[in-house]
């Protein structure tokens, strides 16, 4: 997971020299960073005494380990027996008896094993960020979206065997209960890489409380001889002779290694902390010994620069955290509280043999029934001279004996077998019941139930409880997952070159190295352990369609819903080009524009002139008002009433322009109020 570190066994706590001369003794931290780049520190172990010390404190430790989960292996070892079918026939409670194993196991992991694995891989997309802290010029979320899409590509494209690996996880994990994979920079690739590794051969401590808390992790795996020859051609394993390899990684199966001239050796890679430098505190390291003959091969460092605490001068370590290269994934926590989890094998194993255990005995009495057994008496003699009694006939065949008495039938008495009785029907009957409890596979999950007349709204009820117990189950495969996706993160920050190039859809895209040293986004799976089946998702987003036009966001809640019907190429349908107006609508609202430009045009003129009017009607009406005001004051009569006159017609043809106005407008108003896509023809 990161380049090895060479510590410096011989001067490790020499102090740097006050003058600065670069020829001098490094500090601690420099000499930290300094010997990164180291491959193999067991070279630098020239006695080999110790490297033997360390050999016997790695196969301790190992055995320590082993025998503390002995209970589970024997556990693990029947569990697998439940699933391994065999053509091959019982010897108990007679010869050639049924050996039948009912699927209940294998049916449950497959059920469970089809549902998370479309969850998890979803089209192209596994991998998401989520950014921290506010964003408020959208980079975070742009960082995010280029981190999201690359790592979903390394994950799918680039790393050949993670998709393989997650889809064997989750076949055996429901079984087992408890499932590894381990993650590492494959440098002659300069990629990323994954490798599943079984509970069988990961060796923790039973009472270990996690990975982390853990003193010791070995990981038993083998190697080909060429491969062992690789590893010491390119320095990576030390050149010492290995001899012919007498241990299996399959524990109890060295037939086949006799006969093969290619046998793998096996290998102890223990992730433990040892004090190579004397100085006090136990470093992590990585010691990989060769089982057989317990020589140490190579010693690695299991830590980086971001591990490692020193002190203010950086001359002293205060402390160190190991590297974590295996994740674990956790079907049910252990109820003793011990590391390895259980699976449905523990629940349904004895369950499942109980079952086992009745289906062959209905087969064996359906034996017995089907077939004759009785005794012959000594009066009875077989011409053939079969002294067992044994009689094979054919039809239409007869058989020759000698018998001098009067009824044959008297020297032969057959056995009478009992039918199977309904109790044992019905106890088998209940018994997979249970089982199918346990395991929540209902009829309305494998689509067995009449559904037909029964309310969206029920269904959805009836998954949602039948899948109560697989969600609880599945957040915690989604713990692991991003526990997984975090360590690729940091590999990313530490190994990707600066610029990388990937695709998403065919399309080209790149990402700089810089996008993964920020710390304000963290990685997790795109599936969400709320929603494992499809209906789930299918429901809700039918809910959220029946809220467009509410005032939410209609857009989204329509991508919403096309990525729930799984559709491919929904974005060529998210946003419909605007379709242009047909060429009878476009002269229509050309000729209304004409119209409309023609009626303001009159209609200023109109207001100009109305203006021009109402002022010397306004002038005409003060005159006359002196005027009466004047005759008024000087005399009275018919002059006065004559004034009057003019006033009241004056203000009458005020009121009439005043009409011929508003007219006008209302026309106007009218013209413009027509729509311009009424789909005249």
């Amino acid at each position: 997971m990161t380049r090895e570190i060479d510590i410096g066994f011989d001067d490790m706590d020499q102090d740097v020299s006050p003058d600065g001369n670069p020829e001098a003794r490094l500090s601690v931290f420099d000499e930290l960073t300094s010997n990164m780049e180291k491959t193999n520190l067991a070279k630098d172990i020239n006695d080999s005494n110790s490297l033997t010390k360390i050999a016997d404190i790695v196969m301790r430790g190992y055995s320590i380990d082993k025998d503390s989960r002995q209970d589970w292996e024997d556990r693990n070892e029947k569990i697998l027996g439940l699933i391994k079918f065999s053509m091959e026939p019982g010897e108990f409670p007679f010869k050639n008896s049924s050996d039948a194993k009912f699927p209940l196991l294998l049916v449950s992991a497959i059920q469970f094993s089809s549902r998370a694995y479309q969850n998890i891989v979803k089209g192209r997309d596994v991998v998401k960020a989520v950014v921290n802290g506010a964003d408020p010029d959208g980079k975070k979320a742009e960082r995010a979206k280029r981190i999201g899409q690359h790592m979903s590509f390394q994950l799918l494209e680039q790393m050949e065997d993670w998709e393989e690996s997650i889809d064997k996880l989750l076949v055996s994990l429901p079984i087992i209960g408890v499932m590894f994979t381990k993650s590492y920079r494959d440098f002659t690739k300069n990629t990323n890489a994954c490798q599943l590794v079984f509970p069988q051969d990961l060796i923790v401590n039973y009472y270990a409380k996690s990975l982390k808390a853990a003193s010791r992790i070995t990981h038993r795996f083998s190697l080909l001889p060429h491969e062992i020859e690789a590893r010491k051609r390119s320095g990576v394993f030390l050149d010492i002779e290995l001899g012919t390899p007498t241990t299996s990684l399959i524990e109890d199966d060295t037939s086949s290694m006799d006969e093969d001239t290619q046998p793998p050796h096996v290998f102890l890679e223990q992730h433990t902390r040892y004090d190579l430098d004397d100085d006090g505190y136990p470093e992590p390291y990585i010691i990989t010994v060769h089982e057989d003959t317990q020589e140490v091969v190579r010693i690695t460092a299991a830590y980086d620069m971001d591990t490692l605490v020193l002190d203010e001068k950086k001359e002293k370590v205060v402390s160190i955290d190991a590297l974590q290269y295996f994740t674990r994934y956790c079907f049910f926590h252990s109820i003793d509280g011990s590391f390895y989890c259980q699976g449905f094998g523990t629940l349904q194993g004895p369950i499942n043999g109980i079952i086992n255990t009745i289906l062959n005995q209905i087969i064996d009495s359906g034996t017995w029934a089907n077939t004759r057994t009785g005794l012959i008496g000594s009066g009875l003699s077989l011409l053939n001279g079969n002294s067992t009694g044994t009689i094979s006939l054919s039809p239409n065949e007869f058989l020759r004996v000698q018998y001098t008495g009067d009824d044959i039938r008297k020297e032969i008495y057959e056995f009478e077998h009992r039918d199977v009785t309904a109790g044992l029907f019905n106890t088998l009957a209940l018994l997979i019941d249970a089982g199918k409890e346990i395991s929540t596979i209902a009829d309305v999950l494998t689509g067995q139930s009449q559904t037909a007349n029964v309310s969206p709204t029920v269904v959805l009820a009836l998954i949602e409880q039948s899948l109560k117990v697989q969600t609880a189950i599945y957040k915690r495969i989604y713990l692991g997952l991003k526990s997984e996706f975090g360590k690729y993160f940091k590999l990313n920050r530490l190994y990707l070159e600066d610029e990388a190039y990937y695709r998403v859809n065919d399309e080209p895209g790149v990402i700089a190295k810089q996008d993964y040293n920020e710390k304000d986004c963290d990685v997790v799976p795109v599936s969400d352990p709320a929603n494992i089946s499809d209906t789930q998702r299918l429901m809700k987003a039918q809910a959220l369609l029946e809220m467009l036009g509410r005032g939410l966001n209609d857009t989204a809640i329509m991508s919403r819903f096309l990525e729930a019907l799984q559709i491919e190429g929904t974005d060529e349908i998210k946003v419909a080009p605007p379709q242009p107006p047909p060429p009878e609508i476009l002269q229509k609202e050309r000729e209304l524009d004409i119209k409309e430009r023609e009626l303001v045009i009159k209609e200023n003129e109109l207001a100009t002139k109305w203006m021009e009017t109402q002022s010397k009607i306004i002038e005409l009406q003060t005159k006359a008002i002196k005027n009466i005001a004047d005759a008024e004051a000087k005399e009275a009569g018919p002059q006065i009433d004559q004034y009057k006159g003019e006033v009241e017609k004056l203000t009458k043809a005020m009121k009439a322009q005043g009409i011929v106005m508003d007219a006008i407008r209302k026309q106007a108003d009218a013209t413009k109020a027509v729509p311009t896509n009424s789909g005249v023809e």
